[in-house]
């Protein structure tokens, strides 16, 4: 047991002693510790965390289990990839075929368009093959005269021999040794000179402005601008 002493001298105390026997300082008694067991705190208890659900635990929990197996998120994110690039192939493939198409269209309907000129071509060289019989080539005064305002040497060539002309007289009657009359040209102020024998000099006297004619005439020629017809006579 632990010896005690006085506070106040220093003294050593009896056991029990309430004052010092020295010098008569009163001993103070110190605090008794609870009766009982001493309070020791518990062991803390371990805390487990709970486990946190990701794609994999739930793949092995399902596979463990037996029962479906969730898609995961990248697998399901690639399998929206895969239809996407498709239908954007399907698409590109698409407007290549309908742009080769229109291709195809445009160039068809050139060839078209040149098979008509040709046709209508040669329709018009038949034509003027069945224009063209024992009194010459048939025509009108108006294309007559533009012919040879444009182009002198080839109309010539074109008009060689009797040529058929059909017309409208612009001025009367021109009296003379070679009786003649004018028609209108390719405009109504441009006319074309038609020559007669002497002895049509009373028939034309009945013709009169804006009669329809139709000549045949064995010649044409341009003279200083002007077309002239050469031995030409009435038909009908």
């Amino acid at each position: 047991m632990a010896m005690a002493f006085c506070s106040a001298c220093g003294t050593n105390l009896p056991d029990g002693a309430r004052f010092c026997p020295a010098c008569g300082a009163a001993v103070a008694t110190a605090a008794a510790p609870p009766a009982g067991p001493s309070a020791v705190p518990p062991d803390p208890v371990p805390v487990t965390p709970s486990p946190v659900a990701t794609p994999s635990t739930m793949h092995a929990a399902a596979a463990a289990s037996g029962g479906p197996v969730p898609p995961a998120q990248g697998s399901r994110a690639g399998g929206l990839i895969l239809p996407l690039m498709l239908a954007v192939g399907i698409a590109v493939i698409i407007l290549m075929v309908w742009s080769q198409r229109g291709d195809e269209r445009q160039r068809a309907a050139e060839e078209s368009g040149e098979s008509a000129k040709a046709v209508g071509s040669a329709g018009g060289g038949e034509a003027e093959k069945e224009g063209s019989g024992a009194s010459g080539s048939r025509t009108t005064a108006s294309s007559l005269d533009s012919a040879f305002r444009s182009d002198p040497d080839g109309a010539s060539a074109r008009y060689p021999g009797p040529v058929t002309v059909t017309g409208t007289i612009a001025s009367m009657v021109m009296p003379g040794a070679t009786p003649a009359i004018s028609l209108e040209g390719r405009t109504p102020l441009n006319f074309v000179v038609a020559n007669f024998p002497s002895n049509y000099r009373d028939r034309l006297a009945s013709l009169a402005k804006g009669d329809s004619v139709t000549l045949s005439c064995d010649s044409v020629k341009a003279l200083a601008g002007t077309t002239l017809l050469q031995g030409c006579t009435l038909e009908g």
